[in-house]
């Protein structure tokens, strides 16, 4: 099976979470407060990011609906149709079974970062780069 991964995917994903750390507005601030709100933008800074490197690739692109779901929007970006109820509760299914998969590599790299008491941009970056 061939991949469909453009090969700097990784290096542009995360050196795009890296950068975003310098438009944080709480960039200085390591209070629990302050993680939990940088942890949820950063969420729906990420959230288009990997489509639209997959789609720059292709030279497509196709902007998020802010009317549908993570998941609808996911399959839309890489595939430039909204996809059907099949489709979007597969990939719901897979998000889920990501998110709860437990503490792999990616998430031990991260741990460790953040527990050095570094930024969570830092944290997220290292889990992408393991």
């Amino acid at each position: 099976m061939e991949s469909c991964r453009h090969p700097a995917s990784d290096s542009v994903l995360r050196t795009a979470v890296s950068a975003l750390s310098l438009y944080d507005p709480d960039a200085d601030d390591n209070s629990i407060e302050s993680s939990e709100h940088k942890g949820i933008r950063l969420i729906a800074q990420i959230r288009p990011l990997s489509p639209i490197f997959f789609v720059s690739a292709q030279q497509e692109h196709f902007i998020p609906d802010p009317t549908v779901n993570l998941a609808s929007n996911i399959l839309y970006m890489f595939h430039g149709k909204m996809p059907n109820d099949t489709e979007i509760r597969a990939m719901d299914l897979l998000l889920m079974l990501h998110a709860d998969h437990g503490l792999n590599a990616s998430t031990f790299a991260a741990r460790v970062t953040a527990s050095t008491l570094s930024d969570i941009h830092s944290a997220v970056t290292s889990a992408i780069a393991h």
